[in-house]
């Protein structure tokens, strides 16, 4: 009984509604963090992780009205929840996952290593640098492939150096990839 109480402790919340509680830092997830800190704790311990995994953005559709909530224009999932996640490349099984919304200064807060090291990345790439960093992945010469949304030459190389993590994927122009290693652009239906 005394185990349930403290188990149920942690998600039982007492205050006013959400629209009149600031959180710490902006964190918009501070009412259900402890419930997906948990979830993405036992994701971690629940799967062996291969060689491949592949980072990729996750929506949970959603009507509701809160702040966390984005409108998504480049897929026809609705709006929602936007995240970025590890799963495993064949099987799709979820390791671990970030929050879109997330504050950088609570990204830095997370990951001082990653802020001091890199502190000119993007709010994107802090937050998949913070996932290379979770001990399920980090140190243990993983291959990441994911889609042109994420790969940079910086990232590729704060991945490797710091936590031994290959990049796989395509990169936009916009990404600090050298000009001479370009292919030619074909826009047509060839």
């Amino acid at each position: 009984g005394y185990r349930r109480v403290e188990q149920l402790r942690k998600f039982l919340r007492f205050a006013p509604p959400a629209w009149q509680r600031a959180h710490k830092d902006g964190d918009m997830f501070a009412d259900v963090r402890p419930m997906t800190e948990i979830l993405r704790e036992r994701c971690e311990d629940a799967f062996e992780i291969g060689e491949n995994i592949s980072l990729d953005e996750f929506d949970i559709s959603s009507q509701c009205k809160f702040r966390g909530k984005e409108t998504i224009k480049y897929k026809a999932a609705g709006d929602g929840i936007l995240g970025d996640a590890f799963s495993g490349s064949t099987t799709g099984e979820l390791f671990t996952f970030t929050f879109r919304k997330d504050p950088v200064e609570k990204l830095r807060r997370d990951n001082p290593e990653i802020a001091t090291a890199a502190p000119e990345l993007s709010p994107l790439h802090l937050r998949c640098l913070g996932l290379f960093s979770r001990p399920c992945v980090r140190g243990k010469w993983r291959t990441a492939w994911m889609d042109n949304l994420f790969p940079s030459l910086r990232f590729a190389w704060y991945a490797h150096k710091m936590f031994q993590v290959h990049i796989t994927g395509l990169c936009r122009h916009n990404q600090g990839f050298p000009l001479c290693a370009w292919q030619p652009v074909i826009k047509n239906e060839r």
